[in-house]
């Protein structure tokens, strides 16, 4: 329960002790017994079944020195993966494959806010001390990281910090980061903990000026009553405001990427179209990241979804429900999903390809019912339309996988991984939008 590094060791070297012990009866020719080691009972941050009694031990105070934790651990030796069915021996052409080039970072843990969908809301109520919550790794500290990665792992090609609370550096702290990593590290950097109020132009120069090209924000949704019951504490005209910063410097962040919710069963269709509307004020070029609303166990959400009959089977209604999207191919419709749904997919296209949808036009497109001729013939129209566009990007896809076959050994290999160039290109696609936090 929590964070496990200390609860780990400290289990680690209880069962050692009790490895050890068996040794020595083994040695000794005496029967095997079961564990009398009591301590490996009260190790907090675990609950344990024993004989039929579930023991819940006290959740460990959280890490507040993440300086003292060592880097992620991406070493070859000793490293296995599964990979085609097989347990394989970890080589760089796998590393390689399976990271595609990108190295994630966590500059900082924990997040002050408690989003009603989300993890950290239950998370957050762990722990008593909301000052505890929020922890941020040194600057020098998270650089060196970086450096060890450059020295290691030579194929990694761009930086993406998926923490929660990066822009919660101060200004100064943000100024500092820039100018280290563009000294010594000089990649690609994505940071993906950015928020619509702590995404400022004083934060903002200093990590273009670094390498920073691009940002992933969380919007979910911009009808009001939805907003207040997933604790979205700002204003679409906040909203609006990062997105048109971001905007500014759109030769340095092409593609920014904002997160949307949909398929809410609590939302009603005036409340989703609501939603549609603010989004055609988002400049564009930008993607989204659509995902499909799941109710977490514990989540205020979860709750309400229960006492309005929403989740009947656990199982199959949450543990088994993706919240990922997928496409039709190039058809430019979801899979199995309704209109206003495919609504936010027709802009995802759109914004993806440097093109708006107006006001104008979603306000005709989600009147089906008051003119449904019109709303029918401009859909028909926008739907074909985004399907040329998601055609054009496959057949650039394809030509970008053949000259890449082209220029590999004749056998189309990396030498011993069995990785080929295709079974590449099918990896790298996938559903509309993938979710971490």
């Amino acid at each position: 329960m929590g964070e496990g590094e200390e609860s780990v060791v400290e289990l680690a070297g209880e069962i050692e002790k009790e490895l050890t012990l068996h040794s020595a009866q083994k040695v000794e020719g005496q029967p095997l017994s079961p564990t009398k080691n009591r301590d490996i009972f009260s190790i907090q941050g675990f609950w344990f079944k024993d004989n039929g009694q579930i023991i819940k031990n006290p959740n460990r105070r959280l890490v507040p020195n993440l300086d003292s934790i060592p880097f992620q651990d991406y070493d070859l030796e000793g490293h296995y993966i599964l990979h085609r069915n097989r347990i394989h021996e970890m080589t760089l052409e796998l590393l390689d494959f399976y990271l595609e080039g990108n190295y994630w970072a966590f500059p900082t843990r924990g997040c002050p806010y408690a989003c009603t969908y989300c993890i950290n809301e239950v998370f957050n109520d762990m722990f008593a001390d909301p000052k505890e919550l929020v922890r941020k790794r040194s600057i020098d500290d998270v650089i060196k990281e970086l450096l060890e990665v450059r020295k290691k792992m030579p194929s990694i090609n761009q930086i993406t910090f998926d923490d929660d609370a990066f822009m919660l550096y101060s200004t100064q702290q943000i100024k500092e980061f820039s100018e280290k990593y563009k000294k010594y590290i000089g990649l690609p950097l994505e940071i993906g903990g950015a928020t619509p109020k702590t995404l400022t132009r004083e934060k903002l120069l200093p990590l273009i000026d670094g390498g920073l090209t691009s940002v992933r924000m969380g919007i979910e949704s911009g009808a009001e009553r939805t907003k207040k019951a997933y604790k979205r504490k700002y204003t679409n005209a906040t909203v609006e405001k990062a997105a048109n910063l971001l905007h500014e410097f759109r030769e340095e962040i092409p593609l920014p990427r904002y997160d949307m919710i949909i398929n809410n069963p609590l939302e009603n269709d005036e409340e989703v179209v609501e939603t549609l509307m603010f989004l055609t004020k988002i400049p564009v070029p930008y993607e989204m990241n659509l995902f499909s609303l799941s109710f977490y166990p514990g989540t205020e959400l979860y709750d309400i979804a229960k006492q309005e009959g929403i989740i009947n089977d656990d199982l199959n209604d949450v543990y088994r429900k993706s919240y990922n999207l997928f496409a039709d191919g190039t058809s430019g419709k979801l899979l199995n999903e309704p209109y206003l749904s495919n609504l936010f997919y027709l802009l995802y296209v759109y914004a993806k390809n440097g093109r708006s949808i107006s006001s104008k036009q979603m306000r005709s497109l989600v009147s089906r019912k008051s003119n449904p001729v019109k709303s029918r013939l401009l859909y028909f129209v926008m739907k074909n339309k985004a399907s040329y566009f998601l055609k054009k990007e496959t057949v650039t896809q394809l030509w970008a996988n053949s000259m890449n076959g082209y220029r590999q050994k004749a056998e189309n290999k990396h030498p011993g991984s069995g990785i080929t160039v295709s079974e590449r290109s099918v990896k790298s696609s996938g559903p509309v939008g993938y979710r971490s936090d």
